[in-house]
Parts: C-alpha cells; sequence; structure tokens
C-alpha cells in the first residue's frame, strides 16, 4: 500500500471519531441544560454501570474475537462462537440482576420504583455487544467509509432521539437512557 493510500484509509476510519467528538461537544451543554444535575447524575450512573458490565458480559472473548479475525477460515463460526458466550454471560448477568433488581434500584437510583430500569440496563448491555461486533467487523473487512458512516449515524440519531425526548416527554434520566 502506498503512502496516500494509507492517509486515505486513516482519514476515512477517524472521520466517524472525530464527528462523534464534535456531536458529544454539541450534545453536553444541552442535555445538561434539559436536565437537573440528580438527573444527569442517574444518566451518567447508569451509562458507567453499563461500561462497566458491557467489560464484564465480553470477559475478553470480543479481543479475542478481533486477535483472530483474520486467521480464521470460518468466520462466521468464530464471531456466532464469540458472541454466544456473551450471550450466556449476559443471561447469568440478567437472573442475579432481575433478581436484586429492588436492590439495585435503590443503589443506583435512591428509589424501589426503577426497578423496570434494570431491564434498561441489560438491554442496553445488549446493544453494546451487537454494536461492538458490527463494527469490528465493517473495521476488520476494511470498509472505512460505512465503518464511519455507521458510528456517526448512530450518535446523531441518540442525539436527535434524545432532545426529541427530553423536549417533548419528561426531563429526566429515563429520555437520556432510553
Amino acid at each position: 500500500m502506498n503512502k496516500f493510500k494509507i492517509i486515505k484509509e486513516f482519514s476515512i476510519y477517524s472521520f466517524g471519531p472525530v464527528v462523534n467528538i464534535f456531536i458529544g461537544l454539541i450534545s453536553a451543554p444541552i442535555t445538561t441544560r434539559l436536565l437537573l444535575p440528580e438527573e444527569f447524575g442517574k444518566a451518567t450512573m447508569f451509562s458507567v454501570l453499563v461500561s462497566v458490565l458491557s467489560v464484564i458480559v465480553m470477559f475478553g472473548f470480543a479481543y479475542s474475537f478481533l486477535r483472530e479475525y483474520h486467521e480464521s477460515t470460518q468466520k462466521k463460526k468464530l464471531l456466532s462462537s464469540s458472541f454466544i458466550f456473551n450471550l450466556f454471560n449476559l443471561a447469568v448477568l440478567a437472573i442475579f440482576s432481575l433478581v436484586f433488581s429492588e436492590y439495585l434500584s435503590s443503589l443506583l437510583f435512591s428509589s424501589t420504583e426503577y426497578q423496570y430500569m434494570i431491564v434498561a440496563l441489560l438491554l442496553q448491555i445488549l446493544f453494546n455487544n451487537i454494536h461492538f461486533y458490527s463494527s469490528s467487523i465493517l473495521r476488520m473487512e476494511g470498509k472505512a467509509l460505512l465503518y464511519s458512516t455507521f458510528t456517526v449515524t448512530l450518535r446523531l440519531l441518540s442525539f436527535i432521539c434524545t432532545i426529541l425526548l427530553l423536549l417533548l416527554f419528561s426531563k429526566d434520566f429515563r429520555m437520556i437512557i432510553i
């Protein structure tokens, strides 16, 4: 590969994350303006917990998938075995979380009335897994433009939906999480 082609590919791959940073810079002040600090804090706690639990659910298998992807002749089997293991871990987490949903709701949101948000937490972890594998495959296949378009579109849709939900329905943390 010549230098120009490498720079072009790098630029296309970096386009998505750079645009996502700008969307974040725009969305942060808007959402903090629309939400009370305690509501924003609840949404942040939820997001941090989703991030930590997503890493635990993936348990390193997602990165093994990346490491083995180019060497594997059975890419679909590699994907399915890695993803199924993550689903098993998520199922174990779901059982634990649903059994203790009242306690977790009280711990996270200082109220037991948000027990149903534990289901939203589990769904978000599932969607994080799906997003990780789909975006990783696009990167591994060298589909730079599709990867960047995919990431920017998801971030932009999330921003637009969040703002609409906050403006049209309720100005609480649940509108950010949804």
